[in-house]
């Protein structure tokens, strides 16, 4: 398990490659590309594509995005602050009761073999809302000056087209009868630590909500029926794939950063009473998106995702 310390010091370390990223140089290679996520199961979740960082907001590139489809194409910049690749943004939004298992090819998805030739982890972790490399190479097909895109001449030099695939959910529910048990019952329980989706009830302790926070797979968990009052310092801190999270009214405290970096996490049902600090969901960007902090002090141009999502609107 992952030690309070442990996540602080990550999230420095985060904190110092952002700025160090946002302030790096100009973008000076730039190529016509397209890319392309079919979604040929609409109804188990969606992946919406929006541009990289240099990108966002730009002239050069345009967004279209539904249910069955995402696209990002134009002309895409990079630089060597980003190892040379052309980025777009992945934003994974699976449906109660699924995962989003890859993204593969289109030669795999037709010969039915994406999960030896998809963009999978592993077995153990689960793909995410993030950047996602479509080319590296800077030698052919670039030039020096990017150009405002119009669809009616645009030629991609690089066309990327690739399928989502989602699959049914690894689903448990646990209930617990003292404080402390969690981690057994989750490892006894049919899939153990691989499961995606938990309903929890029962006693619970800190112990036990920082356990949830290491669990690789888990995309849902609901803890409206569990009984504890208060959410530790960076309890799901950088938990990415998780989608949501719902709490029992008996929370009365929720630590630092307790959700911070959990970037596809949807709004969270903060109890009226709660007292916490004001930057619990740092980072978290389809959250803070979808519903602003009454009151921040942050620039929204410091957030290195921040305005990604505005073309998502109609569609969460």
């Amino acid at each position: 398990m992952k030690s309070p310390i442990f996540r602080l010091i990550t999230l420095s370390l985060i904190a110092i490659v952002t700025a160090l990223t946002a302030s790096a140089g100009d973008y000076s290679y730039y190529k016509n590309i397209s890319v392309t996520v079919n979604n040929p199961t609409p109804a188990r979740g969606t992946v919406y594509l929006t541009p990289g960082l240099g990108d966002k907001n730009s002239s050069r590139v345009a967004v279209r995005n539904s249910k069955a489809a995402s696209t990002v194409e134009g002309c895409f910049s990079t630089s060597s602050s980003k190892d040379y690749s052309f980025t777009v943004n992945c934003w994974v939004f699976p449906e109660k009761g699924y995962i989003l298992r890859c993204i593969c090819t289109q030669k795999a998805y037709n010969a039915n073999d994406y999960l030896s030739q998809g963009f999978m982890m592993d077995e153990n972790k689960l793909l995410y809302s993030l950047p996602l490399a479509v080319d590296n190479d800077t030698v052919n097909n670039c030039s020096r000056q990017g150009s405002d895109y119009d669809q009616s001449t645009f030629r991609p030099a690089v066309t990327r087209k690739y399928y989502a695939i989602f699959e049914p959910a690894k689903q448990s529910t646990i209930r617990t009868t003292r404080r402390g048990e969690l981690e057994t019952k989750i490892k006894n329980s049919t899939y153990g630590e691989h499961v995606n989706e938990l309903v929890i009830s029962g006693p619970l302790n800190d112990d036990d909500l920082m356990y949830l926070g290491d669990l690789p797979s888990l995309t849902r968990v609901d803890l409206s029926n569990a009984s504890f009052t208060s959410i530790p310092d960076m309890c799901f801190f950088t938990a990415r794939q998780i989608v949501s999270i719902i709490l029992p009214r008996t929370v009365t405290t929720i630590g630092y950063n307790a959700f911070g970096y959990c970037t596809g996490l949807l709004p969270v049902n903060i109890p009226p009473s709660a007292k916490f600090e004001s930057n619990i969901r740092e980072e978290c960007t389809v959250w803070n998106y979808l519903q602003p902090e009454k009151s921040s002090d942050d620039d929204d141009d410091d957030d290195a995702y921040s305005g990604y999502l505005n073309l998502l609107d109609s569609l969460l």
